[in-house]
């Protein structure tokens, strides 16, 4: 009887460490069904669902190519291309479809970039005009400044920024109504390549106006 009862726990026991083992393994499998569904929807994010993101350019790369992302999920990158004389950029999401493409066209009074859709249709441009403000009359030192202009694909203004310095640290988009849109920040402390952060406070199609950094550090590498 001694040796039934305890071949009957033994019993037990393993068939509990059955059911256990069970329990913790379909716990196991669910955690990392769920943790694929957040990698997915991380690879899937659009930059229309994120109020601020990261726009960091890559030391090294082959232009001016940028990773853009939140503290969390990877947005895509934004790369450099040459047309001919003009320079663009294409943004394409974490899964590699292309969204949205920047081409640049020099003119004598400033830059105009036409922006377009992943199928190439256009959807507005972006108009950089600079400004000379004299700073001396005696010694007619000059001031250089630019600013944006973003217009929709009807050629109707939606935003536009203030004077901006070369070199300058800050970008902020507001509509006609003097509301802000979307402010882009470049670190101060960057060693090489900038970072940007762009924060969206107002409605604008965010295809307009993510190569605006790209472009202003484009234009301030060139000055340098």
């Amino acid at each position: 009887n001694s040796a039934t009862e305890k071949e009957q726990t033994g019993y037990q026991s393993r068939r509990q460490f059955l059911q256990e083992l069970g329990v913790g393994s379909s716990m196991l499998l669910a955690s990392m069904t769920f943790s694929g569904c957040g990698a997915k929807q991380a690879q899937t994010m659009s930059i229309d669902d994120a109020n601020s993101f990261t726009i960091q350019e890559h030391n090294f790369s082959y232009g001016t190519d940028s990773s853009v992302s939140t503290d969390e999920y990877r947005l895509g990158k934004i790369e450099e291309n040459n047309w001919g004389l003009n320079v663009g950029f294409t943004y394409s999401n974490s899964d590699g479809t292309k969204i949205a493409t920047a081409k640049q066209r020099n003119l004598s009074w400033g830059t105009t970039i036409d922006i377009y859709d992943g199928n190439g249709d256009k959807i507005g441009q972006v108009t950089e005009k600079w400004i000379e403000n004299k700073i001396s009359s005696i010694t007619n030192l000059l001031e250089k400044k630019r600013f944006y202009e973003v217009t929709d694909a009807s050629g109707t203004v939606i935003g536009s920024s203030k004077k901006v310095q070369l070199f300058g640290n800050e970008i902020t988009i507001s509509n006609p109504d003097g509301e802000e849109l979307v402010k882009f920040s470049k670190s101060a402390l960057d060693m090489g390549a900038d970072t940007w952060q762009a924060t969206f406070s107002g409605e604008i199609d965010r295809r307009l106006v993510i190569f605006i950094p790209n472009f202003q550090s484009r234009a301030d590498n060139q000055k340098d």
